[in-house]
């Protein structure tokens, strides 16, 4: 009988795939970026991703941005994102819920 526990790269990241769920974990990991400011900024761009490759000026025509945040959108500290990612990987027990997730 062999082990069917699954791996990492067996399971899904629940309804994102990992590239998505980078951009969604480096998003709420900015500086000043609390419950509001996340749904505002969701509110105007459903896929955090464009928040990260869209130009500024565009971005900010339609929310105001901190300094600290508009750095952090250029500079992502995708370092500590990618260790969230290996710890939600290294369990199956492991899991991140985020607003489109059909848990949440």
């Amino acid at each position: 009988m062999s082990d069917s526990t699954p791996t990492a790269e067996d399971r899904p990241i629940k309804s994102l795939n990992r590239d998505q769920l980078r951009y969604w974990l480096a998003l709420i990991d900015a500086p000043g970026v609390g419950a509001k400011t996340f749904a505002d900024l969701l509110q105007h761009f459903p896929e955090p991703r464009e928040l990260f490759e869209l130009p500024i000026a565009l971005i900010a025509k339609r929310i105001k941005l901190s300094d600290k945040l508009r750095n952090h959108l250029r500079n992502p500290p995708w370092e500590r994102v990618d260790s969230i990612l290996e710890w939600l990987e290294a369990d199956p027990s492991h899991n991140i819920c985020t607003l489109t997730d059909a848990n949440y």
